[in-house]
């Protein structure tokens, strides 16, 4: 999370506007996401409209600060910044699919999946079969 929130705060200052850099954002935003669904999944409860807001999450940070003390977010939280990481990785993507060698990279569809995958672990069926 500390190299991804390095790309998404100081890269997106530093580079030269060109599809590569919207393209390496997206990525970040995207992989940023994953982590963060990854870890609320892993070390929080599993979600729950009705409880999500007060169970006990993962702590969020966006920031790059290695001194500050972190608190956990709710479960909640975590997937609302979990949607809003997909949605700007979304705005930025560029490549519709990742050629053969580097397919391990995020892509439109890798993104579609892990939209679908989110619906699914919030009971949201008809999203997550769209």
């Amino acid at each position: 999370v500390f190299y991804l929130n390095q790309i998404i705060n100081e890269g997106s200052k530093t580079m030269q506007d060109s599809p590569e850099k919207q393209q390496i954002l997206a990525e970040a935003y995207a992989l940023r996401a994953y982590v963060y669904f990854d870890m609320v999944n892993l070390y929080g409860k599993p979600y729950n409209s009705a409880t999500a807001s007060t169970d006990r999450g993962v702590p969020i940070n966006l920031e790059m600060d290695l001194e500050a003390v972190l608190k956990p977010s709710s479960v909640q939280e975590v997937y609302n910044q979990v949607h809003a990481d997909i949605s700007k990785a979304e705005g930025l993507m560029v490549e519709q699919q990742q050629s053969a060698g580097i397919n391990y990279r995020f892509s439109k569809i890798a993104l579609l999946a892990l939209q679908a995958r989110t619906a699914l672990y919030e009971n949201d069926w008809n999203k997550a079969l769209s």
